[in-house]
C-alpha cells in the first residue's frame, strides 16, 4: 500500500521510492538500468514510472489506481544517443530530488 511522502503529501509507492532514491545521481538513465539499480521489475515501470504517452499514461493510472512519477514531474524523459542508437532515458528532476529525501 502506498505511503504518504513526509514532506510533500504525494502518494508513491516503495518501488516508486526505490526508482527516486536510485536516480538520485541526476545521470540519465535507462529503463534497463533503473530495473537493475532500483531492484524492481522492469515489465512493471511503465506502471511505475509512467507511460510516456499522456493518454495512455491517464488510462493506465486510473487502471492501477497509481500516479506515475512522470505526472508527479519527479522523473523528465528524452532521447539520447546510447550506443549510435536513439533511446529514451529518465532523469530525476528538482521535484523528484526532494521527494527522495
Amino acid at each position: 500500500m502506498p505511503k504518504k511522502s513526509s514532506d510533500n503529501g504525494v502518494v508513491l509507492s516503495k518501488p516508486q521510492k526505490r526508482i527516486l532514491d536510485a536516480m538520485k545521481s541526476g545521470r540519465a538513465m535507462t529503463r534497463q538500468t533503473i530495473s537493475d539499480n532500483a531492484n524492481v521489475d522492469i515489465s512493471w515501470l511503465s506502471k511505475w514510472i509512467g507511460r510516456l504517452n499522456p493518454v495512455t499514461r491517464k488510462q493506465s493510472e486510473e487502471r492501477f489506481g497509481y500516479t506515475s512519477l512522470l505526472t508527479h514531474k519527479f522523473i523528465s524523459v528524452a532521447k539520447e544517443d546510447v550506443g549510435g542508437r536513439d533511446t529514451v532515458v529518465f532523469k530525476i528532476t528538482p521535484a523528484g530530488k526532494k521527494s527522495a529525501k
